[in-house]
């Protein structure tokens, strides 16, 4: 019980302070239209959280309503708030969005969220702080991509993927120096990321074809197989150790395995049937209607005891 409520009921007390805070704030509103709604707002409020939260959160959806009130019209269209707000900050104000979908009409386009919160995540990357030859790459490789856009040769989301890469590689590089990435420097960078090689393919393109750059994608790309095999290579022999110490590896040992063996990508065990095999010789993994044998870790790690 908060201190200095008396005998009154911890709940009577949030529930008194939650009426007293939306009286108060609603005061702040202009349009009689919303102040009414507010109030119904915070009618709603306490059955989708609790009295405390609603007291503790009421200041900053007010927060929220007014600045709908001062830029949209009422009730707004989602396309205003997805325009004003952006998708991420209308997910940190669920509560007040939900309301408005429940109880104003309010329709979501989830295309168009989606593409706002693709086109923000972009506007990071051109915001990366990099200079130079290195921020003019940047630029143009972002419009040329955006022309890509505008005759639907590629999607908003393919353009936020490469251009990601292509700004971490930049972010990467600029640490030591201002020039564009060379052979050697992408070299570096894929060393850790392997995986980033097809991304990357792209922005290398443009470096040859604008700035002249002779970066052999080729090579590169060998590269690249090589260190994400090494890679494999290390994680297996991780979880091989792990195995020697008693601990249960096998999922990570299948997923790790499935992409060493057979080149397969997976990010967790749905879909994927394993059967230990009855000798002890590994497991059969079944996935989307094909077999694979995967060694087991603990037998690799019992022949490795019995040699010492």
């Amino acid at each position: 019980m908060p201190a200095g409520v008396g005998k009154e009921c911890n709940e009577c007390y949030w529930q008194r302070t939650f009426r007293k805070r939306l009286a108060m704030d609603v005061e702040a509103l202009r349009s009689a239209e919303v102040k009414d709604d507010f109030l119904r707002f915070g009618d709603w409020l306490p059955s989708h959280t609790d009295y405390k939260k609603a007291a503790r959160s009421i200041n900053r959806y007010l927060l929220f309503f007014r600045e709908v009130e001062k830029h949209c019209s009422w009730p707004p269209a989602y396309s205003d708030l997805l325009t004003h707000f952006g998708a991420e900050s209308l997910r940190r104000t669920r509560l007040p969005v939900t309301w408005l979908i429940e109880n104003r009409g309010v329709a979501v386009d989830g295309r168009a969220r989606a593409l706002d919160s693709e086109q923000r995540r972009i506007e990071v990357c051109l915001a990366s702080g990099v200079g130079g030859q290195q921020r003019e790459a940047l630029s143009g490789y972002y419009n040329l991509l955006m022309s890509r856009v505008s005759t639907e040769q590629t999607s908003l989301r393919s353009v936020r993927l490469a251009l990601s890469t292509a700004t971490s590689l930049l972010i990467e590089v600029h640490r030591h120096t201002d020039e564009l990435p060379d052979a050697d420097e992408i070299s570096r960078f894929l060393r850790h990321a392997p995986g980033r090689m097809a991304s990357l393919t792209g922005f290398i393109h443009y470096l040859n074809l604008r700035f002249e750059a002779e970066i052999d994608i080729q090579i590169l790309r060998g590269k690249a197989k090589s260190f994400g095999r090494r890679n494999l290579e290390h994680e297996l022999f991780t979880l091989f150790k792990r195995t020697r110490a008693g601990e249960d590896v096998t999922e990570r040992w299948i997923l790790v395995g499935l992409k060493y063996f057979y080149s397969l990508t997976r990010r967790s065990m749905r879909g994927i049937t394993v059967r230990p095999l009855a000798d002890g010789n590994g497991f059969e993994v079944s996935f989307e209607r094909q077999n694979y044998w995967i060694p087991s870790p603990c037998d690799a790690a019992q022949r490795s005891t019995d040699r010492f």
